[in-house]
């Protein structure tokens, strides 16, 4: 009995905390085309890549990500789907000034 328990406290307590939502009619056509192209290279990469630290293409993509996402967009990007598309945004977020 104690096991049952503790398995299915265990699956619930995953179940609820893995579920996020992400709401893509908040995001801007501008934003959006930003985050496909971040999607499209899929990889998380510095502004200076490899021996010769040549600017990467996905570096120009964060940059306009950046740019273009305001500070409400880049939280609810903190829940896409794609893994780098919410690293790019937390790290986008940490530009942002606080007020």
């Amino acid at each position: 009995m104690k096991i049952l328990l503790t398995i299915i406290i265990l699956f619930t307590s995953l179940n609820s905390f893995c579920q996020t939502t992400f709401d893509e009619s908040s995001i801007s056509k501008r934003t959006i085309k930003a985050v496909k192209n971040i999607e499209k290279v899929n990889q998380l990469m510095s502004s200076a890549v490899g021996a010769a630290g040549m600017r990467p293409k996905q570096w120009e993509n964060f940059e306009e990500l950046k740019k273009t996402a305001t500070k409400d967009e880049l939280i609810e990007l903190t829940n896409h789907p794609n893994g780098v598309v919410r690293s790019y945004s937390f790290w986008a977020l940490s530009h942002k000034k606080k007020y």
